[in-house]
């Protein structure tokens, strides 16, 4: 006889910070010579977003809190790899090219 036993307990659920339900949102304002990054998470903590070169270098650090724009200054044009993070937690990552 086979019996199977369904277990469905709260470390089975999604973790809040699961990557599909943040959203980075970043617009460049080439004129300004801007970059604004807005998150879209359900967060209450600041997240720390890092910029690195191809090279892997770190170019820039920044935090950026839920719902709010954040203007960044001080990158220069190029192809740029971010990793977003909240509590140690790698959240989202991707590529940003910037003109």
């Amino acid at each position: 006889m086979l019996v199977m036993l369904y277990n469905k307990s709260k470390a089975a659920d999604r973790h809040p910070n699961c990557a599909n339900r943040v959203a980075v949102i970043f617009k460049q304002d080439i004129a300004k010579k801007e970059l604004k990054v807005m998150l879209k998470a359900n967060l209450s903590n600041p997240v720390e977003i890092y910029f690195f070169t191809v090279e892997g270098r770190l170019a820039k650090q920044v935090t950026v809190n839920n719902k709010q724009e954040t203007i960044i200054k001080d990158l220069k044009k190029g192809t740029y790899l971010y990793e977003c993070f909240n509590n140690e937690v790698n959240l989202k990552s991707g590529k940003l090219v910037l003109q």
